[in-house]
């Protein structure tokens, strides 16, 4: 099941990127999207649905991510209970993807790594990983208990725990394991405000 939580609507360059996916022969593959749910909510009505449905993984793709064609096979030959692709934040510069190691001074026990951290290209344990592209295997939702996936949100907006993480801590409660194959890259869609100011401190093109 390749599957999407969605909030308002899915990116064409996201629906052509999942369109062209090289995909294992004598494989069926079904395409499911969850609307008008929390991402949380609309997680854990996916995993049940795998479940229910005896698919053998669940590929979750967000609804703003592009994916290299080749990123299906290469997350399915690793045979991992958990495992990722790579995206980064959508700010502007930053080398900082949606993995995470562990670190006991952090509020929620993990921080953000850098693209360098993850390098040689290839598969690596991790603590936590964010689901946009990520394959699970439907094993996994059975040894957990509901809900596998919790966003929370405390009064202090700074001390939110998105369900990701709480489902890569629910893995490792399980006695599993969370790898990103860091070959995997994959495009986030955001958004800029292009000022014309910039213009005053941008330096010349070919400099």
């Amino acid at each position: 099941m390749i599957a999407m939580p969605v909030s308002k609507y899915i990116e064409s360059a996201t629906f052509k990127s999942i369109y062209d996916l090289a995909r294992p022969a004598n494989t069926i593959i079904e395409f499911h999207y969850f609307q008008g749910y929390g991402v949380d909510q609309a997680r854990n009505h996916i995993a049940r649905c795998a479940i229910e449905g005896q698919f053998s993984h669940v590929f979750f793709v967000d609804a703003d991510i592009v994916l290299p064609p080749d990123a299906l096979l290469k997350l399915l030959a690793h045979d991992k209970d958990v495992v990722s692709g790579l995206y980064g934040r959508k700010r502007i510069g930053s080398n900082v993807v949606e993995v995470f190691n562990w670190n006991p001074n952090a509020r929620n026990g993990v921080s953000t790594l850098q693209l360098k951290q993850l390098m040689p290209p290839g598969l690596h344990k991790v603590a936590a990983v964010g689901l946009g592209c990520c394959l699970i295997k439907t094993g996994v939702f059975k040894r957990m208990q509901y809900p596998m996936f919790e966003y929370f949100y405390p009064e202090d907006p700074t001390m939110t725990i998105s369900e990701d993480i709480v489902f890569c801590q629910n893995v490792y409660d399980n006695k599993m394991v969370v790898f990103v194959d860091s070959s995997v890259v994959c495009g986030h869609i955001g958004s800029y405000t292009f000022s014309p100011t910039e213009a005053l401190t941008a330096k010349p093109s070919g400099v």
